[in-house]
């Protein structure tokens, strides 16, 4: 007995030890127009593949065209998990608009210096009413504000981060959606991407345990080997179970939960 339960923590062992860090990282270029005043939006879903089966952390890169930065709204999904990169940028009490300032070329990051994105500004300007020239660039913080895009402001709570993704299986399919609510001026999603790091899944040993010595003879040992390999086996189909995909097909979800966002929650209604 003493041997079977050294076998089995010896394989527990060697199973948790092989997962290792590692990073993913992708770029998709779109190049496609976002629909001018229209709440339906754009909806770029891509496919992953990936060793990692255990999201540890994400950034995400995102470059847009145009004329006005607080007509966007955009978010990312996979499976069930949200983060919200881009709620109208600058909209407050005092510029229910938001920002004039025109594009994005840049990084999301929940741990960017930068900081919160709704008000970029005042982080390089000092004030909400000073345009930035060009697009915006560098990293910064998402949005995160859950609040409707109709009646969203720059003192709402924030929660919805990249973090929300953590401890995910990032393989499957992942969606972007970006709408532009006002209309009047012209933008395109030009290409976004995703920088995944996490943990790979445990690689199974190559050798068994029941040709190790324990089960090469007969009597007690070889009774011994025949558990140690039966309890092996157990262990193995667990870790199977647990090392799966969850790639699942989000586009549907994502205009439920777009339609969300402008519901009466907020008393106000695009139609």
């Amino acid at each position: 007995l003493l041997k079977l339960y050294l076998a089995g923590a010896a394989l527990v062992s060697v199973l948790t030890a092989s997962a290792q860090p590692a990073i993913t990282s992708t770029n998709f270029t779109v190049g496609a127009l976002i629909p001018d005043g229209d709440k339906s939006g754009l909806v770029s879903a891509q496919t992953i593949s990936t060793p990692i089966t255990n999201l540890t952390g994400l950034k995400v890169a995102l470059k847009v065209s145009g004329t006005w930065n607080g007509d966007l709204y955009c978010f990312l999904a996979h499976g069930a998990n949200r983060s919200v990169l881009l709620n109208r940028l600058g909209r407050g009490d005092t510029s229910t608009l938001g920002y004039t300032d025109l594009g994005l070329d840049l990084i999301f990051d929940d741990a960017a210096t930068n900081g919160d994105i709704h008000v970029y500004r005042l982080q390089l300007t000092g004030s909400q009413g000073i345009p930035i020239p060009g697009a915006l660039t560098d990293s910064w913080a998402p949005d995160a504000r859950a609040a409707s895009p109709i009646s969203v402001l720059d003192t709402d709570a924030r929660s919805a981060f990249l973090g929300s993704f953590n401890g995910v299986d990032p393989n499957g399919e992942w969606v972007l959606f970006v709408a532009d609510l006002e209309a009047g001026d012209i933008h395109f999603l030009d290409s976004w991407g995703l920088e995944i790091t996490g943990d790979t899944a445990p690689t199974e040993p190559e050798q068994s345990l029941a040709q190790s010595g324990e089960g090469s003879s007969g009597g007690s040992n070889g009774n011994e080997g025949r558990a140690s390999a039966r309890a092996k086996n157990q262990m193995r189909s667990a870790w199977r179970m647990q090392v799966r995909n969850h790639g699942v097909s989000a586009i549907g979800e994502i205009r439920k939960t777009a339609s969300f966002f402008f519901s009466s929650a907020s008393n106000h209604a695009l139609d």
